[in-house]
């Protein structure tokens, strides 16, 4: 979904702008590279994911999108493999929406509290039973993982991790 994406995009690019410092580098990524096609038909123009190395000051995000889309995106082992491994590297690695079901393939929210979206939370808990999904979270910080009820409250989240980083005022 195009919101999910551009929304926490846009608090960490208004970061940048207003530190006048590259304190986070927006990087849109998929497997294969090239024009992704969002849910609403705009295209975005992605690197290469396979091309990437997570870093330990990363921070990976993955948005959702339609149900399809997301059972696609979470069957697809080489990107769940490389969720996985950047996991044990990056400072923050979470989901958007029903990117928790992609994030939660992986392994990553084993274990761990996580959000998503209202109309996903029972689909999710049945297919990840080692997910404790709370339903009433907006965004859930579990150690290193976050993950977003839905579109605005990933800009929430997003708000809530340029606070973390560069406090309150900037936030």
């Amino acid at each position: 979904d195009g919101l999910d994406l551009f929304g926490p995009a846009e608090v960490f690019s208004e970061a940048v702008l207003r530190l006048g410092e590259p304190a986070y580098d927006v990087v849109v990524a998929a497997l294969g590279g090239g024009l992704i096609a969002l849910t609403s038909g705009v295209s975005v123009a992605a690197a290469d994911l396979a091309s990437i190395r997570p870093r330990p000051t990363d921070i990976v995000l993955v948005a959702g999108g339609s149900d399809t889309a997301t059972d696609t995106a979470a069957a697809d082992q080489a990107l769940v493999a490389w969720l996985a491994r950047a996991a044990r590297t990056v400072a923050r690695i979470g989901s958007v929406c029903d990117g928790a079901f992609i994030v939660a393939s992986a392994g990553i929210l084993d274990g761990r509290r996580a959000a998503t979206h209202w109309s996903s939370c029972e689909r999710l808990a049945r297919l990840h039973p080692k997910v404790r999904v709370d339903s009433e979270a907006i965004f859930v910080r579990d150690g290193r993982v976050w993950t977003a009820a839905g579109v605005s409250t990933g800009i929430d989240m997003a708000l809530a991790m340029v606070e973390e980083d560069h406090g309150r005022k900037l936030a």
